[in-house]
């Protein structure tokens, strides 16, 4: 409709119809923005966290952004399913990296222990459920060493291990929540300027 009426990009076509479009179904366009702001608050400030995040962002904005619904008798609209084919959707997967949940956090607006000790233990929960395991604290060394694992195998292209990883996230986070009032204290001068403008870093 939109390519009929307005953009009159027909070259759409042949591109729908090499990914197995016959013609006569309707085609659906799905698209988030998202902005710089609000990926700092995602926690997505560099070029490698977005490919790492892109299937997070999207079940992010399919969740707490956007729902097509069923209507039910229900007077709370929050407790209207998701249609059916919005959950069909929001499974679309960009790459291979996990689907992590994601809470934006305000900045100046440091996490609350709530949020720490409750809600941030989902994805060592998940791992929990996905390994079998009932203990917390015999899962969290087996979730590290995992993460250990995981990361090196990444180091090739990020450049990063495990430790580095968080020790580079914890000091933008530091840096968001005010915790360090000077910004260029944890990068000078190039490296400083790439990390803001969410470039990833050279050496």
């Amino acid at each position: 409709m939109e390519i009929d009426q307005k953009s009159k990009k027909v070259w759409l076509f042949q591109v729908w119809s090499d990914a197995g479009w016959d013609g006569r179904f309707p085609v659906w366009r799905l698209e988030f923005q998202f902005r710089r702001t609000v990926l700092r608050e995602l926690g997505v400030t560099t070029a490698q966290d977005l490919t790492a995040s892109l299937n997070s962002l999207w079940q992010y904005a399919m969740t707490q952004w956007l729902r097509l619904v069923v209507p039910t008798d229900d007077s709370n609209q929050t407790r209207w399913p998701a249609h059916p084919l919005w959950k069909e959707l929001s499974q679309a997967s960009f790459n291979s990296f996990p689907r992590e949940p994601l809470s934006r956090i305000r900045k100046s607006r440091v996490p609350s222990d709530e949020y720490l000790f409750r809600n941030a233990l989902g994805g060592v929960t998940s791992f929990m459920a996905r390994e079998g395991l009932t203990n917390i604290e015999l899962a969290v060394p087996v979730y590290f060493r995992k993460a250990q694992a995981y990361h090196e195998d990444l180091r090739r292209i990020t450049g990063q291990d495990l430790n580095e990883y968080a020790k580079v996230r914890a000091k933008e986070k530091s840096r968001r929540f005010n915790k360090i009032r000077d910004p260029a204290s944890i990068y000078s001068g190039e490296k400083y300027r790439r990390r803001k403008d969410g470039e990833p870093d050279r050496d």
